[in-house]
Order: structure tokens, then C-alpha cells, then sequence
């Protein structure tokens, strides 16, 4: 089966190439717009992977991996990749406290994502195999 990969993104530009990025990895990808769309979609626990762009409308990254990882539900280790300009020393360590499980800076590289994304998988199918 595919993997079924949540993008959260506002930027229509940035949507586009992500998907493509990750369609090129065999992903099933869906897009949403905003942190408030991202919680939802998590919610029906069709997702293997979350990359959110941090800085979105509505609610923004920060807000919405709070109410992922605080959910109490089956959903709530999922893992979420930070997308940000936030390049910054630190922005990795800050991201990571908040509860991201990686971190991935803008303009995104697709061979990065694509390394990101294979060693997160790795974590999610020995999760599954236990």
C-alpha cells in the first residue's frame, strides 16, 4: 500500500512542488491550507507522515502540533516534519520541543526531504512491526 502523506501548506507554489516532491517518492499526498484543516485531516487517522509548514493561517504549526501530540488519541505520535524559513541556530531545537519530529528548511531540497521521509518510514514500520 502507498503511503498516505498529510502536506500542510498555504502557499499554492509551495503545494505544488511538495506534492510533486512526494508523488516522485510514491506517495498518496493530500493538501491542506491551514493548521485548523491539518488537525482534522490528522484526525481520521488515514495519515503515515504530516509535513506542515509552520507558518500558516488559521493556526499555525506551533498551535496545531500542541493539539496533535495533547490529543490523548492513536493519531497523536504521528510523525510531523516542520517546513519553515526559520533557519536560524536554535529554530531546530525550538521546533523539536514543540513536538515536530524533524525539521526540514525552506526552499526545500527534495534529496533532504527524500531522506527525511525514508528514515521516518523506517520508524513508523518497526512502530508497526512491534
Amino acid at each position: 500500500a502507498a503511503v498516505s502523506v498529510l502536506l500542510a501548506e498555504d502557499d499554492p507554489i509551495n503545494q505544488l512542488v511538495g506534492r510533486e516532491m512526494l508523488k516522485m517518492l510514491g506517495c498518496e499526498v493530500d493538501v491542506v491550507d491551514d493548521g485548523a484543516a491539518a488537525c482534522a485531516a490528522v484526525r481520521t487517522g488515514r495519515y503515515d507522515l504530516v509535513f506542515m509548514d509552520c507558518h500558516m493561517p488559521v493556526m499555525d504549526g506551533g498551535e496545531t502540533i500542541k493539539r496533535i501530540r495533547n490529543s490523548g488519541e492513536l493519531w497523536k505520535d504521528i510523525p510531523v516534519i516542520a517546513l519553515t524559513v526559520d533557519a536560524m541556530r536554535g529554530d531546530k531545537e525550538r521546533y523539536l520541543a514543540m513536538g515536530m519530529s524533524d525539521y526540514i528548511s525552506k526552499p526545500v531540497d527534495s534529496r533532504e526531504l527524500a531522506a527525511k521521509y525514508v528514515s521516518l518510514l523506517r520508524g513508523v514500520a518497526a512502530k508497526n512491526a512491534a
